[in-house]
């Protein structure tokens, strides 16, 4: 799990220079899920928690690890070994204790939490993070992302693209 350094949402393929000035800031929580298929194959799956809250803090990372868990997808595994980097929100008291007694209460899973040793290089979260920023700059080229939901569309049409 991770930050990615907030989008910069308002602007489009004609921009003013006061339109610069003036967007809004959207963070992105995110997650991918390594796992192994029934083939034995590895898999990844990525998720991200959009918001229009700003706050980069334990709190909020907890509320989504617990809503991501809660997806039918992560159903099927018994055990889930978190790793983040080693940045403060992520070192808290406050994750340590919803990881392993509020969340490990509410799912039969066994947590482990890990973290990056300083200055690791990058994560496939971030490589994640990478192919996100790009199709937000060739939307950006083609349309105006003006709010969030747009910036979702934004992202679920580049997804479906990259399956074909």
């Amino acid at each position: 799990m991770d930050f990615k350094e907030n989008f910069r949402i308002g602007g489009g393929p004609v921009e003013m220079s006061s339109t610069f000035f003036n967007k809004s800031q959207i963070s992105d929580l995110g997650f991918a899920a390594v796992y192994k298929d029934s083939n034995g194959n590895t898999k990844y799956k990525y998720f991200n928690y959009l918001s229009e809250i700003l706050s980069h803090d334990a709190k909020y990372a907890s509320e989504c690890l617990s809503d991501l868990l809660n997806d039918q997808f992560f159903r099927r595994f018994n055990y889930v070994h978190l790793w983040s980097d080693s940045r403060p929100h992520f070192r808290t008291q406050e994750l340590i204790y919803s990881v392993f007694v509020d969340i490990a209460g509410q799912f039969e899973m066994t947590f482990t939490v890990n973290y990056f040793c300083e200055y690791h290089g990058k994560s496939i979260v971030d490589g994640h993070f990478g192919c996100l920023s790009r199709w937000f700059s060739q939307g950006e080229i083609n349309h105006s992302i003006m709010n969030i939901l747009q910036l979702k569309d934004t992202f679920e049409q580049a997804t479906a693209r990259s399956r074909l």
